[in-house]
């Protein structure tokens, strides 16, 4: 960590999330204080409440009130202290108001991490002129970099991947079925649901042995709903997901569109060869050796690809490894280590402004 700066992360976690997964995970990892919304106690409903015209004003879909309080405790922190760097680890739910501190002191930094594709950040922060008081930007995807160089410049903005559990989250042994080829979909998040549909629907008849398993909100899988060869499943907990990946051929995650992807990380770092749409937010964190991409919506292209897999004209054993070896390249200490580098390299430019 940079000598004489006190690092302060606000990292709430998300419900949907694994437990030993999500971007949160990265304060584990951090020589730093977390910032917590719980921190006023009774205080903070008191204050909450006051504070709902802010809540109501921001113009982002995601903040709310744990939101809101963890800008309280981060201005609190911010006015009685120098040198102090604070990142926020979502920034589309958690940073709205802080950038107004520097009214009153600017010998503290401010940095998010943000990650969403550009045009649904533009949905989810309508308002985005807070923006442009970040000393740094991470993104999760270089799909991100243009739209966020707008509002504090290319080279404050900076591609550092998600990181992954590579000790949680690990192939297994002996766990797969002979008789049976399953290919698994976990989460609804931009997933594109349709197109799987459709390659399902290619394989009922054909290839009885193939089935899909699907984790994800019953509400959220229309498309699926009615087809044999998918299975849905919710409310998985974290034992179960980890066998869920190992007992699993590869995984299959068509998408509409993507930056990181948590069920990416989490299927790579268990040993799954990935069959997933070719964009720039997988592009980032897959090998060619570990993969099948194809373009969005392609559903004939994925369904050869899918064939490809279950008829034998691909080495799943080596696709997986190459997806184990990749995760480990994303392992939580690595991603530390790079993310520390961008403190350390807005720091000095920082203090000079």
């Amino acid at each position: 960590m940079i000598p004489g700066a006190e690092l302060h992360l606000i990292a709430p976690a998300m419900g949907h999330h694994a437990g030993p997964s999500g971007y949160h995970r990265l304060a584990d990892f951090m020589p730093g204080e977390r910032v917590d919304s719980v921190t006023f106690g009774t205080l903070g409903r008191v204050l909450a409440r006051l504070g709902r015209r802010w809540i109501r004003t921001s113009d982002s879909q995601w903040y709310e009130r744990d939101s809101l309080l963890a800008e309280m405790e981060v201005a609190r922190r911010w006015l009685t202290g120098r040198g102090r760097l604070f990142h926020f680890l979502y920034g589309e739910n958690s940073y709205r108001y802080a950038g107004t501190l520097k009214r009153w002191r600017r010998d503290n930094t401010l940095i998010a991490t943000f990650h969403t594709p550009a045009w649904r950040t533009l949905e989810v922060v309508r308002n985005q002129s807070h923006l442009d008081s970040l000393d740094a930007v991470i993104v999760m995807s270089n799909s991100q970099l243009e739209h966020f160089s707008q509002h504090v410049g290319a080279d404050r903005v900076h591609f550092v991947p998600h990181g992954i559990d590579t000790v949680f989250f690990s192939p297994g042994e002996h766990e797969r079925e002979p008789d049976r080829f399953r290919f698994v979909t976990v989460g609804h998040h931009l997933r594109d649901f349709e197109t799987l549909a459709l390659v399902a629907n290619n394989l009922a008849h054909s290839h009885p042995q193939v089935e899909f398993v699907v984790v994800a909100w019953p509400d959220r899988v229309g498309p699926l709903e009615g087809l044999s060869n998918v299975q849905c499943r919710t409310n998985l907990s974290d034992a179960e997901l980890l066998h869920l990946y190992r007992s699993s051929d590869c995984l299959m995650l068509p998408l509409r569109d993507a930056t990181a992807n948590n069920a990416l990380l989490e299927a790579m770092a268990c040993g799954l060869p990935v069959f997933s749409t070719d964009i720039q937010g997988v592009r980032d964190y897959t090998r060619a050796d570990s993969s099948r991409l194809v373009a969005v919506r392609d559903s004939d292209a994925l369904t050869d690809a899918t064939l490809d897999a279950v008829e034998g004209r691909l080495d799943l054993a080596a696709m997986g490894a190459a997806s184990r070896a990749q995760a480990e390249t994303l392992a939580w200490p690595g991603i530390a280590a790079r993310t520390q580098t961008v403190y350390e390299s807005v720091w000095p430019v920082r203090r000079s402004r």
